[in-house]
């Protein structure tokens, strides 16, 4: 048990390290192709924006079966309206998307039953805050259209893939054993996202 303990407490200390609470700096005079990438990896390798998408993927897969296909049009609309607001925010919205992904997180390992509203909601809020986190110091098409395509695929990602990894596992294993083991990844997210806020707020 030595292995996983370790491994736990390097994720941990990762994870907590604080981030700098300035614009994401984007290249400049890339190709199409390394602006795309770089836009999907702000989301992608940010601890705030990776963690709430990944939360609210693993509280769809707990909703119902599919349920993505639901709320995944929710998220998008979130994410539009977010690109419209980031230029007016400030990093204010980096604990903004921390709160609404430790409340996905919080709800997905309680309740036993997602309720349809509460999950459409959570994924509106946090397409906008995700995005918002994303493009937070940038004016209206200050960067490239492949960085923005590049930004909204990378936050579609993690929440297909929570729902995906959610699903697959309340298939593939026993009905208990398998609503117990998302919802035991949703505490986890949880967990973290409550102690990154302990951070922010310091």
């Amino acid at each position: 048990m030595v292995y996983p303990s370790g491994l736990i407490l390097l994720l941990l200390t990762t994870v907590l390290l604080p981030s700098r609470a300035v614009a994401h700096s984007f290249g400049a005079g890339t190709d199409q192709f390394a602006s795309f990438v770089e836009g999907a990896s702000v989301v992608i390798f940010d601890q705030v924006t990776l963690f709430a998408t990944l939360s609210l993927g693993l509280m769809i897969a707990l909703w119902k079966n599919r349920g993505v296909v639901q709320a995944l049009p929710l998220f998008v609309a979130g994410l539009v309206l977010g690109f419209l607001l980031a230029p007016s925010v400030t990093t204010w919205v980096m604990m903004g998307a921390t709160v609404v992904g430790s409340i996905t997180a919080t709800l997905g390992a309680s309740l036993n039953q997602q309720f349809k509203p509460l999950t459409l909601i959570l994924a509106l809020f946090t397409g906008l805050l995700v995005q918002m986190v994303s493009l937070e110091g940038h004016v209206w098409m200050e960067l490239s259209v492949s960085i923005y395509v590049g930004v909204t695929l990378g936050a579609i990602l993690p929440v297909m893939l929570g729902a995906a990894t959610g699903e697959l596992l309340l298939e593939k294993l026993p009905a208990t054993v398998s609503r117990i083991a998302v919802r035991v990844a949703c505490s986890w997210l949880a967990a973290i996202q409550i102690m990154m806020l302990a951070f922010f707020s310091r």
